[in-house]
């Protein structure tokens, strides 16, 4: 079993169990940053958005793998983060509606990311 960081958009965030669904599916346990960061506390609250960043680049380290759910600023930042410390990451293209209209800038990102 592996531990896998969810990297997922704010805008699917409604998505949360079908994507959690969809890790524990394959016999891995996933990390999913918005339930150890709620969003109210962490990013929208005093806490903010950098020091929020900065905890879920660190939460990539602990995990084995990094599963990219869909494309924002905060998911570019956080795979970068794990190809620079040498994880894993797969592409999942199966929650964000917006997956179509950002697919050439995934398709780069996955052109530099995977090879």
């Amino acid at each position: 079993m592996k531990l896998i960081y969810c990297a997922t958009p704010k805008r699917i965030f409604h998505k949360s169990n079908e994507i959690i669904n969809k890790v524990l599916s394959t016999g891995n346990a996933p990390f999913f940053p918005f339930f150890s960061f709620p969003i109210n506390i962490f990013e929208d609250g005093p806490i903010g958005r950098e020091k929020t960043i900065n905890f879920c680049l660190k939460s990539i380290e602990i995990c084995d793998e990094l599963w990219f759910f869909g494309l924002s600023e905060g998911t570019i930042l956080e795979l970068n983060h794990a190809k620079n410390i040498g994880k894993k990451i797969r592409f999942i293209d199966l929650f964000d509606n917006e997956w179509e209209l950002n697919k050439k800038q995934i398709e780069e990102l996955k052109s530099v990311i995977v090879k």
